[in-house]
């Protein structure tokens, strides 16, 4: 049954994908949830299905999910009758994950708005479609923090792992709150005084997208046996050194990890990193004294990583003209549900 307190809001990060193991399943990688660029989705009432004026494609391709999946709830057109706007959204095609993040709390927030008690597979697979290589940036909105994972499908296990469900009574909190412990998938939280900085290029750089995405992972070989294990034993390093809170350990294996997953899309980048550009910047960052270096997903956000913020200013100051540079910390929590009295602004 319909909320009847006048909306929804969900408020989630973004996700960094450090690398995966493999260009072929089960893919296996890991990540970070950090706190900005925020996506933030209101569900509001409305007499028939209105997307606002930002992603309207991508939330009615949502909604249509939804409705095929609860025929019940729709109306005669096979949308649900509400509104939904996109108040916030990481930009798209830079290595932050905002697709996922924006599927997810459009998703989360339907199932919130209606009453509904998803799990978190169901909202991410059935509603909002997402995990088909990765499951790192489902996983993150439904827990937050440092996610290792070995590649098991999101449809099946891992994501059903963490557990919890939307609670349609709710009144502010998140959206599942967990403690990630299940086969497949490992995590842990970063120190709060840790920061990320985000790095992109003044020029713009070629995305990797959609159809040109799925052609560039069928070009790829896979890799070796040992090369997938080798990285897989990296990614556990930076994992182990980040729950010990063991910053130059991190910041080394992590750099390292993101380089020799890197080289797994050589074929298809020019490199380790995606294109001269970003290649250029992560030597700069890296020149400047940066740690913890390394592309996000196909970029061309590059981060870097401080133990503290006046670290993290310091670096943000010396790259100052050479690239577009913000801050953003580790974000350990899931995402956040509100149902609002008005409109959830």
């Amino acid at each position: 049954m319909m909320n009847d307190s006048g909306g929804v809001s969900v408020t989630t990060g973004a996700r960094l994908h450090f690398g995966l193991f493999d260009t072929r399943p089960p893919f296996g990688g890991i990540g970070l949830m950090i706190d900005r660029p925020e996506t933030r989705v209101v569900i509001e009432p409305a007499d028939e299905f209105s997307p606002g004026p930002l992603q309207g494609d991508r939330l009615t391709e949502i909604a249509r999910r939804f409705g095929q999946r609860f025929p019940d709830l729709v109306a005669a057109d096979g949308l649900p009758p509400c509104g939904v706007r996109v108040v916030a959204a990481a930009p798209a095609h830079c290595g932050l994950g905002s697709g996922t993040q924006l599927a997810l709390a459009t998703a989360a927030g339907l199932a919130r708005y209606f009453g509904l008690e998803l799990t978190p597979g169901e909202i991410a697979a059935r509603l909002a479609g997402r995990g088909c290589r990765s499951g790192i940036g489902s996983i993150g909105f439904f827990s937050g923090g440092l996610i290792l994972e070995t590649g098991t499908p999101i449809g099946s296990i891992a994501i059903e792992a963490i557990a919890g469900s939307i609670a349609p009574d709710a009144a502010g909190d998140s959206v599942v709150d967990v403690d990630v412990a299940a086969d497949g998938v490992s995590r842990c939280e970063l120190p709060s005084d840790w920061r990320v900085l985000l790095i992109r290029p003044l020029v713009s750089v070629r995305p990797i997208c959609g159809e040109a995405e799925g052609n560039a992972f069928a070009a790829l070989p896979a890799a070796p046996p040992a090369v997938r294990s080798s990285l897989a034993s990296l990614a556990n390093g930076v994992l182990t050194a980040g729950r010990a809170g063991d910053f130059e350990a991190f910041s080394r294996r992590l750099t390292e990890f993101n380089r020799r997953s890197g080289g797994l899309f050589g074929c298809q980048q020019g490199g380790c990193y995606n294109g001269p550009e970003v290649t250029r910047l992560v030597e700069t960052v890296i020149r400047r004294g940066g740690t913890g270096v390394g592309q996000s997903s196909w970029g061309p956000t590059v981060f870097a990583f401080s133990r503290s913020p006046e670290e993290a200013a310091s670096l943000q100051q010396t790259l100052t003209g050479d690239a577009l540079v913000t801050i953003a910390r580790p974000r350990s929590e899931p995402a956040e549900a509100v149902t609002a009295s008005g409109s959830g602004d």
